[in-house]
């Protein structure tokens, strides 16, 4: 079974069931399904560049860093 981009991945950990009722318990509101994987997939697209930038920034520090620092 799949659960879309990789970002989802993790989320997709935790049932969506679950993931209603804490909204629930916390608001008072239960989203539905749709509209839950409908706002992981909007945030997926959104929060998208800047996993990239952060991840080609840390692939940098990684080359540049000493080996010795690299090795502990």
């Amino acid at each position: 079974m799949t659960h879309g981009p990789p970002t989802f991945k993790y989320v997709s950990m935790i049932p969506l069931e679950r993931i209603s009722q804490i909204f629930h318990d916390l608001t008072g509101y239960r989203p539905s399904e749709v509209t839950l994987l409908t706002s992981m997939k909007r945030m997926f697209e959104v929060l998208e560049p800047f996993e990239d930038v952060i991840r080609n920034q840390l692939l940098k520090a990684l080359l540049y860093m000493p080996m010795k620092q690299t090795c502990q």
